[in-house]
């Protein structure tokens, strides 16, 4: 845990089995996903106060990015295909909403709907999709099936106003949340790059990637225009670079 503006360390929260992203609740706790594969996988519960584990959620495998959702917290279940409605007042999984294998973000939109993307899992056993569910009830409402299993679609997140969804597919697409079929072209090619992350800036709209190469060597941070994709800025940045965060 650092502090968001000298980002020197504060504290630690111990005992968790790889953790991977933290959905803060609003009671002063959080959920952990993680990075276990095994049947006793679990959603740590930790105390953001007193920096504690203070609980966990068997998942039965790995767990990827959250959002919260019509009160509740909405955690992919990645090998499993599911994605999991969780109650904070409870710490109970209350819904399951079955996808496809390989789901690791989900997102909520301005409208307040879910978007979750799946790709295909590792061994592209099923063709990848997009899929829109309505959080009131989990029922999927919309499905955009990928052209085929060799597409390996991920990434999945949203511009600041949260209305324009963006993912990688070897390039970075874009896609306004009321279109009904999925972009065709890419925002910003491929060109020889193998993007790892992938954040917008919520103030200015520039796409920031990451690439990071042969995952020994230090990777390369990609800034590109909103409207036409242009590199405004390239960088190293560290080895396996992936994730942004705009204070």
């Amino acid at each position: 845990v650092v502090d968001s503006a000298t980002l020197e360390s504060v504290g630690v929260i111990r005992d968790l089995p790889s953790p991977r992203y933290l959905q803060p609740t609003r009671d002063g706790r959080g959920y952990v996903s993680t990075f276990t594969q095994a049947d006793s996988s679990e959603l740590s519960i930790v105390s953001l106060n007193g920096l504690q584990k203070t609980g966990s959620i068997r998942t039965g495998g790995w767990t990827g990015n959250m959002t919260r959702a019509a009160g509740r917290i909405w955690v992919p279940a990645v090998k499993a295909g599911w994605l999991l409605a969780v109650d904070p007042a409870t710490d109970a999984v209350t819904d399951t909403v079955k996808l496809r294998v390989e789901v690791q973000q989900v997102v909520r939109d301005a409208e307040d709907q879910l978007w979750a993307l799946g790709n295909g899992g590792i061994d592209d056993s099923v063709v990848p999709a997009l899929y829109r569910i309505d959080p009131e009830d989990g029922k999927v409402t919309q499905t955009l099936s990928f052209s085929s299993k060799d597409e390996s679609p991920g990434n999945l997140t949203l511009n600041g106003s949260r209305d324009t969804l963006y993912y990688t597919n070897q390039g970075i697409y874009r896609m306004p949340i009321q279109r009904t079929q999925l972009p065709q072209t890419p925002v910003v090619e491929a060109q020889n790059r193998s993007f790892y992350g992938l954040s917008i800036d919520p103030e200015q709209g520039d796409i920031y990637a990451s690439d990071a190469l042969d995952f020994v060597q230090n990777g390369e941070v990609y800034r590109f225009e909103q409207a036409d994709g242009q590199l405004i800025h390239q960088f190293e940045g560290g080895i396996i670079p992936r994730d942004f965060v705009f204070p």
